[in-house]
């Protein structure tokens, strides 16, 4: 009986006991606290937010499968690197070491998974005519220049939402004929050559009706696209005067000097050497003269010299502040992002809207093209042989296709797709990659 009484006493003491000591391990648990056996130390945890395309893949952390719908929110996460796994069948699976630190969320967003995709041919070319494409910016228009016979082009314009050819025009020209973008918006120029003339011909890839040519004995010396999104014009220099050319009129401007551009805001700068002056008093001083313009707007300027870009950012009185340089004339405007991407053979950099340039990249494949794929950053590297998905904010790569490229590439965002020409197998022609 005795033992009886000490032995319930005994499991009575081992119950409050057990009690005292679980229950602030418990309340510590469910209020968000993990001890880290390597540190000894107790600390609050984090939160894992997982937002990504398609919204059915499968997400695994350190190889468990997480139950639930994408988008995922995970609180109570013991801070530390975790292997995050995201896949889905017919795409790419997704792979990242992410950090959750103490009392933070880290979130994944803004990932569309790579579609596991073979490209299509959509138009062949068996008598290898087309020589070159050139898309624009918008990625819904290719421009295909083929040759016929000597001397002899066509340039037809390739719609990528329907994947339909229109033939846009035949011209004689004694050289290549030159397509040139409107990298801000679907408005193209060709220029052709003959004996001592260069027509220029402006289109509305959209409505091909509309078009303006202009006829330039000798070449003009310069031209520039308007700057400004909602003037689309071109302008060209020519025995000393300046003018701008549109779907509706061709205008002189004035006079120029040897160094000219038209600023976003329409004002005309001309200068000489390094230094550039408005009409209304304006004056910048550059730290060389520019060879070409390509940006211009009241906070700063984009010039290139030689083999480099130059950035000067510019004070409000317009006095140059600092000059960035980069060793690279490929440059790129990404118009969701409002930056400027500029890559050299093993290099890319970004130049932010606010003015600081980053870098994204440094890789041992030769970059010959970049492309943005989407409205977030998502980027298409174009190499020899290679088309590479690259996401800069999470620094995760993933080749596309490996083959031959024989041609820069264009990009439909709405529609997903790549497009190229290519030989795959027996197979010549234009191409187009879902992604």
């Amino acid at each position: 009986m005795t033992l009886n009484l000490h032995f319930r006493r005994s499991i009575m003491i081992g119950l409050i006991t057990a009690f005292f000591l679980i229950s602030p391990a418990v309340i510590f648990y469910t209020a968000g606290y993990r001890y880290d056996f390597a540190t000894g130390e107790i600390k609050e945890t984090g939160v894992l937010s997982i937002d990504i395309l398609p919204n059915t893949a499968t997400v695994h952390i350190n190889e468990v499968k997480i139950n639930g719908k994408i988008p995922l929110y995970l609180p109570n996460r013991a801070p530390g690197t975790y292997l995050i796994r995201i896949s889905q069948p017919g795409y790419q699976s997704w792979e990242k070491d992410i950090t959750i630190e103490s009392k933070k969320t880290t979130y994944l967003k803004n990932i569309s998974l790579f579609k596991d995709k073979l490209p299509v041919a959509v138009y062949q070319d068996e008598e290898k005519k087309i020589i070159s494409l050139i898309p624009a910016p918008s990625g819904q228009y290719l421009a295909l220049v083929s040759q016929i016979e000597k001397n002899l082009y066509e340039i037809e314009l390739w719609d990528t939402t329907i994947n339909k050819p229109n033939s846009l025009s035949r011209i004689i020209s004694y050289k290549t004929p030159q397509i040139h973008w409107w990298n801000r918006g679907d408005l193209l120029a060709i220029f052709s050559y003959n004996s001592n003339q260069t027509t220029i011909e402006l289109v509305d890839a959209a409505d091909q009706q509309k078009s303006k040519s202009l006829t330039a004995s000798p070449a003009p010396e310069a031209w520039q696209w308007s700057i400004n999104p909602a003037v689309p014009e071109l302008y060209l220099s020519q025995q000393g005067s300046i003018y701008s050319l549109s779907l509706n009129q061709k205008e002189t401007i004035g006079k120029t000097k040897k160094t000219w551009v038209i600023a976003g805001d329409g004002i005309l700068w001309q200068g000489e050497k390094n230094i550039l002056e408005s009409p209304t008093g304006g004056k910048i001083t550059l730290d060389s003269p520019p060879q070409t313009i390509i940006d211009f707007s009241n906070q700063r300027l984009i010039y290139q010299v030689d083999n480099q870009t130059k950035i000067a950012i510019l004070a409000e009185d317009q006095r140059v502040e600092k000059t960035e340089s980069l060793l690279t004339t490929n440059l790129v405007y990404n118009p969701a992002t409002t930056e400027w991407l500029a890559w050299s053979d093993w290099e890319l950099w970004t130049l932010y809207p606010n003015h600081t340039l980053g870098l994204l990249s440094r890789g041992s494949d030769k970059i010959n093209q970049v492309i943005p794929l989407d409205e977030h950053g998502l980027l298409l590297l174009r190499t020899d042989n290679k088309l590479i998905g690259f996401n800069p904010g999470y620094y995760t790569s993933h080749t596309l296709f490996t083959g031959e490229i024989l041609s820069p590439v264009g990009v439909n965002q709405t529609n997903r797709k790549i497009f190229f020409l290519s030989q795959v197998g027996q197979i010549r022609g234009l191409f187009e990659l879902e992604y």
